[in-house]
């Protein structure tokens, strides 16, 4: 089947309007001439998938709709981390979009909006032909840019219509169902991805041509791909597949009390209904800016499930709290985690800046034991509201914890009332702070007779 020449004007003007204003992207295959509204690799590979089910396709689908949307990841809503998914590094966004995608083809499906569901599912392939073409999953692959428009360019002259280099199409007439899509398509890059080095080292002696053996693994790329799409194609048909929701998000920072102008570290966790990691999820983090309002961190979980944020704090004011805000979209699920720091001043070396003492050296029941801890900075001037977390091991090795915060004077005081239950022997008090972005210990002791 050809595919339309134009798409409405209205959609025509905007993609003109956008491609003026942003850079080329480094494609992911080719979309074709005429503004991507050609035939191209992307669209070649819907069609092999689309052939999967003979003379019964999904009667909702609309091929011709898919194909006229599969350039627009890269024409109308391009965003370069997004079209690729590399073992690390910043560039992990393929997946998230796979599954939103699908969510939405799923979601407009089940609610009869067939071309809505098309349209997405054209969407939905761009990325996913992407994570198929192995300069979008191997890092080492990043700074290779004109290798990997070579390799797409060769491959996209020999896929400009849906019956061009049948060796490499799937021969699959039996499409499977899709339990969760995330998944699915972390398995396809980590399938692209061991190819990389073998089909780079052949490709780049003469990138010109493709070899016997580069075409051999070009081909195993594409038959994965479409095999895999006609599978997805199945499972929005059987109304399944939809990628697993997040279900809880903790975050938290390195730094409580932190450095003017030094680097924060935000931390967070992603987890499904089963306390699963997700990977592959987009996560949104709203960091304070210096002089007000937020800038967007945007990153992606590891298999862990985890991401870890850099960013710069900044002249914040000191004891100023600053609030971070972080946001996680799964299908139609969203959570939310907050977490937040303050600049503080950093200590002076040794006691100096941060040392506690006891109020006496030994103590008996009918006493009580007060323990100090005091708080200053480079110029010797107290440190307020830092939090000092305390630890008091008793001579039986029973433990017990306390919290307070240092006060105008940069003092904390706790007191612990000594009674015959009180084990016999050496208490040690270690006392825990952090200010400037540092942490920081001092200890002291009593014995109780």
């Amino acid at each position: 089947m050809s595919r339309p020449s134009r798409r409405p004007l209205a959609s025509l003007a905007l993609s003109l309007v956008l491609l003026a204003s942003m850079a080329t992207p480094a494609l992911g295959w080719a979309n074709g001439g005429n503004l991507g509204n050609a035939y191209g690799t992307h669209d070649w590979i819907v069609g092999q998938a689309y052939k999967v089910f003979g003379d019964q396709p999904p009667a909702w689908f609309d091929l011709q709709t898919a194909l006229l949307a599969t350039d627009d990841p890269d024409k109308l809503f391009w965003a370069t981390n997004e079209h690729v998914f590399f073992e690390r590094g910043y560039g992990r966004g393929a997946v998230d979009r796979i599954a939103e995608f699908y969510h939405q083809a799923l979601a407009a499906h089940l609610a009869g909006d067939d071309q809505m569901a098309s349209t997405a599912f054209g969407w939905m392939a761009h990325y996913y032909g992407d994570i198929l073409q192995p300069y979008h999953t191997n890092y080492a692959a990043v700074h290779l840019g004109d290798s990997h428009r070579r390799y797409e360019m060769l491959v996209g002259a020999v896929t400009r219509n849906p019956e061009a280099s049948p060796e490499w199409s799937t021969a699959d007439r039996e499409p499977k169902t899709v339990a969760d899509v995330r998944p699915v398509a972390i398995a396809a890059a980590a399938y692209s991805r061991k190819f990389f080095p073998e089909l780079y080292r052949l490709f780049k002696v003469d990138e010109t041509v493709l070899v016997p053996r580069v075409s051999e693994i070009t081909g195993f790329l594409l038959k994965r791909a479409s095999s895999d799409l006609a599978d997805m194609l199945y499972s929005i048909d059987q109304g399944v597949g939809d990628a697993a929701p997040v279900a809880s998000v903790k975050s938290s920072v390195r730094w409580r009390y932190a450095a003017k102008n030094t680097t924060q570290t935000v931390y967070v966790t992603v987890k499904g209904e089963a306390g699963q990691p997700l990977e592959g999820v987009r996560v949104d983090i709203a960091f304070p800016k210096a002089t007000g309002g937020t800038r967007l961190l945007r990153r992606y979980t590891t298999a862990g499930g985890t991401v870890a944020a850099y960013a710069a704090i900044g002249d914040s004011p000191y004891g100023l709290r600053r609030d971070i805000v972080v946001t996680v979209k799964t299908g139609d699920v969203v959570k939310t985690s907050a977490t937040w720091f303050v600049t503080s001043r950093r200590l002076a070396t040794g006691s100096a800046g941060f040392k506690s003492w006891v109020s006496q050296t030994t103590a008996i029941p009918g006493q009580t034991v007060r323990v100090a801890s005091l708080a200053r900075d480079m110029l010797g001037r107290p440190v307020p509201n830092l939090k000092v977390s305390s630890t008091w091991t008793f001579g039986d090795g029973h433990v017990v914890k306390t919290t307070a915060y240092t006060d105008a004077a940069g003092r904390v005081l706790t007191s612990l009332p000594i009674t015959d239950e009180t084990p016999l022997g050496t208490v040690t008090v270690v006392a825990h702070t952090q200010s400037g972005s540092v942490n920081r210990v001092s200890s002291t002791s009593f014995r109780r007779n």
